[in-house]
């Protein structure tokens, strides 16, 4: 059975989704409302969904939620004007790219502010990067991080993510779906460089995005909201289609699993064991999740093809020598100079030695998280919920 805390919750959100205005359950906390809302980033959710309630109002400390609220509508606008400047840029020097994720989905709440956007991201051609990196700078953008998917950007307060591909390429399993994710585009009009995915894929896409940080970190309320708000808003979607992908994507008993906990959570029906321990581990976490719950996922993933001791000898090994990629933001000097990746590893095992000891501490902190019971305990959990980690590293 979920607390009076969740179900007041779930409350406030269907409330401002649905323009309801149902009271909160008597006994409702809320002297830990603001602090939650924050670490799931949906305090305009939650202050549309109570501000018409006077005990909700009262309860807002200092207006803390009402100011949240008055702030993100100010981001988002600002966060829209940036991204149609850069696809603007984009369209004029023939730059292929198609809007991702929250850019779209804002737009299919009530208000678009409801749905926090901490970055925009925008999928590009990998071969166009020469042309868009000068364009980026012309702009204003500063290039900050550069990872296995994603090409980073910030001007101010604003992040843009430019995928080079759907899903990083060590998600084997989705990759092999996916791969860079543009043969699902579809020109949206002649004259523009702008692509769009049909809404099933998009869905799919969404979906999948969901489960790989639900299976890697968890995942937060924010983004299970989504799933909610897009099948509320394309009624005509093919099931039948979607439900062949996610059976590809090894991912069909999940989604059946997170629909029937859509299902408690909008439309009353009644909780079970499954959907009650979905909905706590989706509240237990922050907007993108634990570093322990990324821990444990990552000793799973070690282990796979062997045991706890063979995850240990893999995590050594990724800690002493981390890839090429993983280096580059760090140690400048190599990019573009693969072939000095040995000498970094070396200067950084002499830092760290010398002058970063504390984080030798965090390492054998992390290593103690690879054991035979976290990775059972983290397994277990997965294949009840219908996840797993379809591949070995």
């Amino acid at each position: 059975m979920l607390s009076s805390f969740k179900l007041g919750i779930l409350t406030l959100i269907n409330n401002a989704l649905k323009g309801e205005q149902n009271l909160l359950p008597e006994d409702f906390d809320y002297s830990k409302l603001y602090k939650f809302s924050v670490r799931q980033q949906i305090m305009p959710l939650i202050y549309y969904g109570g501000s018409t309630n006077p005990v909700f109002v009262a309860n807002d400390i200092d207006g803390k939620l009402r100011s949240s609220t008055i702030y993100a509508a100010v981001v988002s606008e600002h966060q829209t004007l940036e991204v149609n400047k850069v696809c603007g840029f984009f369209d004029e020097n023939g730059i292929d790219y198609m809007r991702l994720k929250g850019f779209g989905i804002k737009k299919l709440y009530p208000r678009e502010e409801m749905r926090i956007m901490g970055d925009a991201d925008i999928l590009i051609r990998e071969n166009q990067m020469p042309m868009i990196e000068q364009l980026m700078v012309d702009l204003g953008y500063t290039h900050v991080l550069t990872s296995d998917h994603e090409w980073t950007w910030v001007k101010g307060s604003v992040k843009i993510e430019l995928h080079k591909r759907l899903v990083p390429t060590y998600s084997k399993d989705f990759y092999s779906y996916f791969g860079d994710g543009w043969f699902l585009a579809n020109k949206k009009e002649e004259n523009r460089c702008e692509y769009y995915m049909k809404a099933e894929d998009e869905f799919v896409y969404l979906f999948t995005h969901f489960a790989k940080h639900y299976r890697y970190s968890g995942i937060g309320i924010k983004h299970t909201v989504d799933l909610y708000m897009f099948m509320k808003t394309y009624k005509d979607l093919d099931y039948k289609y979607m439900r062949s992908s996610f059976k590809s994507l090894g991912l069909l008993k999940f989604y059946d699993n997170i629909c029937k906990m859509l299902d408690v959570w909008f439309n009353g029906a009644e909780c079970d064991e499954l959907s009650e321990f979905l909905t706590n581990k989706i509240f237990a976490n922050g907007a993108y999740g634990t570093l322990t719950a990324t821990l444990k996922s990552e000793a799973v993933v070690l282990a796979k093809g062997t045991n706890a001791k063979g995850a240990k000898r893999k995590k050594m090994i990724r800690l002493i020598f981390p890839t090429y990629e993983n280096m580059c933001p760090t140690y400048s000097w190599i990019k573009g100079k693969p072939w000095l990746l040995p000498l970094a590893w070396i200067y950084r095992f002499i830092v760290v030695l010398l002058f970063k000891r504390d984080k030798i501490k965090a390492y054998k902190k992390d290593m103690k998280v690879i054991s035979k019971e976290n990775i059972d305990a983290y397994q277990a959990e997965l294949n009840f919920v219908g996840l797993d980690f379809n591949y070995e590293v």
